[in-house]
Formats: C-alpha cells, sequence, structure tokens
C-alpha cells in the first residue's frame, strides 16, 4: 500500500481501521496463548515454560513476553477484559499491569 497516494481523511480512516484491526488480532493472540497455556503445549515443544517458548520459538523479547503473558491471566481471570482490549478501553500494558 502506498500511503503517501492516499489523501489525509483516507490515511487517517486506514489508520484508525488498522489500528481496531490490531486490538482484535492482540486479543487473539492473549486467547492462543491462554489455550496453549492450559494445554501445556510448551511442554510437548520442549521448554519449560510458556515464557520460554515465547522467547526461543517466536522470539518475542523478554518485556513482550512478559506483558503478554500477564495479560493473558487477566483474560484468564477476567474474561469481559478481553471486550475492553478489542474497544480500546484498556492497552496491552495496562492488561498486564492489571
Amino acid at each position: 500500500m502506498k500511503l503517501e497516494f492516499l489523501t489525509s481523511n483516507d490515511l487517517l480512516a486506514s489508520f484508525s481501521r488498522v489500528t481496531s484491526e490490531e486490538r482484535k488480532v492482540s486479543n487473539e493472540v492473549l486467547l492462543h496463548l491462554l489455550e496453549i497455556s492450559r494445554r501445556k503445549l510448551y511442554l510437548e515443544r520442549g521448554y519449560p515454560s510458556l515464557f520460554e517458548m515465547l522467547l526461543k520459538e517466536y522470539r518475542y523479547s523478554e518485556s513482550a513476553a512478559y506483558r503478554r503473558i500477564n495479560a493473558m491471566k487477566l483474560l484468564r481471570d477476567v474474561p469481559e477484559a478481553s471486550k475492553a482490549l478489542i474497544a480500546g478501553d484498556i492497552s496491552l500494558s495496562t492488561a498486564s499491569n492489571l
């Protein structure tokens, strides 16, 4: 996509769309991690923890892996948080801190 050829209004509309998609995808990542954790699939892959699997197999940084695991725990404990994440009412960082 050649963003430089978009009008300002089209660029902002496109940005709004992709940020909404980004929140949905982030939520899906957390839901996948929740199920991977529940099944302990990291053990089947030879990792001692989900954290280690995210670092080594999926190449997340330590801080990114930590944030996602903590946010995943929030979704496990408070399933309604998923809607807030998708809506943009809370960020991944906020979800991680909660």
